[in-house]
């Protein structure tokens, strides 16, 4: 193992909204079985309105929501978008609110916000789409430190389980990491499979990190060296328009299931494919016909919930390979879910401009 590389490793394994009443999930024409999915008590007014520049005038336009983050106790929810604001919000509150922008210090679209996972802290990392990378106190509201990195097309970050590192990808073909408490770049740079990198997410246990992009390959690091753990591709099923040919496609999301032992992917593909991480074998192939699927996060290993470019939120039960229940209520593609487990709470952004919530019995 080079320096550069334990170096890295050591940072890494530390630990080893919408006005109308909330939408109740339908079950599709495919589920056999009851939804396992309850409306919600409460909901997400539309964001405040904010002044925009257009070519011909000031006009008055809602945020593209683009990426959502929880608090450690799941109490705030966190927002950002193209408006370049971070706005934050009570997920106790019982009755529809408006978000409130807390943060206007960013240079360009925000294109992701998470939470710091060590255990008391009240930060939180942002990234915008120049580069622009910075972690704020969101109870004082303070920008504590930035990153000098700066650079066209950022896209994605991801934050070790342990909070050390902060790792970053785009446009390019590369992969890069970051000291969190301090902000200064770690080395070596991952080279990513190809270029324009979307999602990229590490394993609970911080052992692995996953990326996907334009290429449809979905590459798979061991953290403690650096090597490639495995590679995937994320392929159209075999049907009448591709006449038998498996047919690369871009990757918007991937996400391990809590165990680890499972990845999924999807994007511009007509299917989700799941893969087992020990033998590299395909677990489930979920096909959605001809949309995209922009978002993703498992609930657990058999529940998996993805949000697509027709505005829907979607259960699936891996062992079974069906949609199981299904949420029709957006009006515009579904960027970003996250699922709370001490709740049971599923929240889905999109660019219709809300927050939505949803709630597992």
């Amino acid at each position: 193992m080079s320096k550069n590389r334990s170096i890295l490793h050591n940072s890494l394994l530390g630990v080893v909204c919408a006005v109308c009443l909330i939408p109740s999930f339908s079950s599709t024409a495919r589920a056999q079985t009851k939804p396992i999915l309850l409306p919600c008590v409460s909901t997400y007014k539309e964001f405040e309105t904010v002044q925009r520049d257009s070519s011909s005038s000031k006009v008055n336009l809602k945020p593209v929501v683009e990426t959502i983050a929880l608090s450690q106790d799941g109490s705030t929810l966190f927002v950002g978008g193209d408006d370049h604001r971070i706005y934050a919000g009570s997920t106790t509150q019982t009755d529809s609110f408006v978000f409130k922008p807390i943060l206007n210090a960013l240079e360009d679209w925000v294109r992701a916000v998470d939470v710091c996972p060590v255990e008391g802290s009240n930060e939180i990392v942002t990234l915008s789409q120049n580069g622009q990378l910075a972690i704020w106190n969101y109870l004082t509201q303070q920008k504590l430190r930035e990153a000098s990195f700066k650079t066209e097309g950022t896209h994605s970050l991801a934050v070790s389980p342990n909070g050390k590192i902060i790792a970053v990808c785009g446009y390019k073909p590369q992969v890069h990491f970051f000291n969190a408490k301090t902000l200064q770049k770690e080395q070596p740079v991952w080279e990513a499979p190809g270029e324009s990198s979307t999602s990229l997410v590490f394993s609970n246990d911080g052992r692995l990190l996953a990326l996907g992009g334009r290429n449809g390959v979905v590459r798979v690091w061991n953290t403690i060296d650096g090597t490639i753990f495995k590679e995937f591709t994320l392929v159209n099923s075999e049907d009448s328009v591709t006449k038998g040919k498996k047919i690369p496609r871009r990757v918007r999301a991937v996400s391990f299931d809590p165990s680890g032992k499972l990845l999924a992917a999807a994007g511009d593909s007509n299917q989700t494919i799941v893969w087992d991480l020990a033998s590299g074998q395909v677990v489930a192939s979920l096909c959605h016909g001809n949309s995209k699927v922009f978002s993703m996060t498992f609930c657990d290993s058999d529940l998996l919930v993805t949000g697509d470019s027709v505005n829907h939120v979607n259960v699936w039960k891996i062992s079974e390979q069906k949609i199981i229940a299904q949420g029709v209520e957006h009006t515009g593609t579904v960027t970003d879910l996250l699922f709370d487990p001490r709740t049971r709470t599923i929240l889905s952004s999109s660019y219709d401009a809300t927050v939505r919530r949803w709630s597992l019995p």
